[in-house]
């Protein structure tokens, strides 16, 4: 009876391996990772330090070009925009709560995949204007190699990125 009661547990905070649209909020100081399913539940993660890798690679050097994702299309000025980034993998932990005065929830994330739909949308500031409200332009890219030139490199090897490419669906 506890195994089945421990084979229960286990299945019901962890899933199969499942695609998630990702966002990166950088102006928290908390969680600032985000997930949303296909119904489009919102599940703040931890990205395991056991994630695969190269989609971790990925990742990182989406958040350094400053691409954070967006949970669909967005609208900036009168412009529509967004930035699919798809994350592949599965929760691995079940709900859990920082140490903190206001404690955040979250859940442990093993990151298995990573779908990065072009064309892909950033906005930048304007010859690099330091104010409130900068002007921004609009810089669009239609694929890793305008990216990233230089590429990604992995343990001293060079990623396939276009592994990583998704077809984009529908455009609005």
């Amino acid at each position: 009876m506890k195994a089945l009661c421990f084979l229960f547990l286990l299945y019901s905070f962890t899933a199969c391996a499942a695609e998630f649209r990702f966002f990166h909020n950088d102006s928290t100081t908390g969680i600032c990772n985000t997930l949303y399913d296909a119904k489009g539940m919102r599940t703040d993660i931890v990205i395991t330090k056991d994630s695969a890798p190269e989609p971790r690679a990925v990742l990182n050097a989406l958040l350094d070009k400053y691409i954070f994702g967006t949970r669909g299309w967005e609208s900036r000025d009168g412009m529509k925009w967004q930035q699919g980034i798809i994350l592949l993998g599965e929760f691995a932990s079940p709900t859990r709560y920082t140490r903190s005065r206001s404690p955040e929830k979250y859940r442990e994330f093993r990151l298995t995949g990573i779908k990065v739909a072009f064309p892909m949308t950033r906005f930048v500031d304007a010859a690099g204007v330091e104010s409130i409200d900068p002007p921004m332009v609009m810089e669009t890219y239609f694929g890793f190699d305008s990216l990233f030139p230089r590429g990604i490199m992995v343990n001293g090897k060079r990623l396939e990125l276009n592994k990583f490419s998704a077809k984009r669906s529908g455009t609005k």
